[in-house]
């Protein structure tokens, strides 16, 4: 819950070109809820959340942000022993990318699309997966069920917000990774400040967030 994760798969630790954000797979009364996915341009083997296994059960994921992520948002390997699974009211936004929002394969009797929010610079065609097949957000409402699902994604006030933007921003620092790093290394007890923190970091992210009003 309430987490930020943003430029998944940059640094490639292990020389593999992929971004992996969140995956569950055979979980019991689980709740995926208002966390933001963020800021993936460079791999194609990639996610925002995938949901896969042969006995999830009360899984729910609702009120999440998926921005700026390459390939696919949100894949779902469905099985016919899953149980009560429900995915409502996300938001899911592609500026530039062309991606692919859901990527769906198996049944969905197990599982409830509701209430979420979709627009993609894809093809209208290739919005959405369903077992390799792309299809629209008509197509999508059809064969899903999710006949509240809409276009009506709310415009975040400032999307582009990172770690880079809020050194330049709050800390008054070049705009750079690299120079967040430096001053957080200087962290000590007897010179601890609060701004260089993750939960200070991921408010101002978070923020960027709010619908323009």
């Amino acid at each position: 819950r309430d987490n930020v994760l943003s430029h998944i798969g940059r640094t490639r630790p292990t020389d593999r070109d992929f971004a992996w954000y969140l995956e569950m797979q055979d979980n019991q009364q689980a709740l995926i809820e208002g966390n933001l996915f963020l800021n993936q341009p460079w791999h194609d083997n990639s996610y925002g959340i995938n949901l896969h296994g042969g006995t999830l059960q009360d899984v729910t994921v609702e009120n999440n942000w998926f921005h700026g992520l390459r390939r696919r948002h949100l894949q779902v390997d469905a099985q016919a022993a899953w149980q009560n699974i429900q995915l409502r009211n996300n938001n899911f936004l592609d500026p530039d990318l062309a991606a692919q929002l859901i990527d769906h394969r198996g049944p969905f009797e197990q599982v409830t699309y509701s209430g979420n929010h979709y627009s993609s610079t894809a093809d209208s065609g290739d919005w959405f997966d369903i077992d390799g097949a792309g299809q629209s957000l008509a197509q999508w409402q059809a064969a899903s069920g999710e006949t509240d699902a809409d276009t009506n994604v709310p415009i975040p006030m400032a999307p582009q917000r990172s770690l880079e933007t809020y050194c330049a921003d709050v800390l008054g620092l070049p705009e750079s990774l690299a120079a967040f790093v430096e001053e957080a290394e200087q962290q000590s007890r007897h010179r601890w400040r609060p701004e260089l923190s993750a939960p200070a970091i991921n408010d101002y992210i978070r923020a960027g967030f709010d619908p323009v009003r």
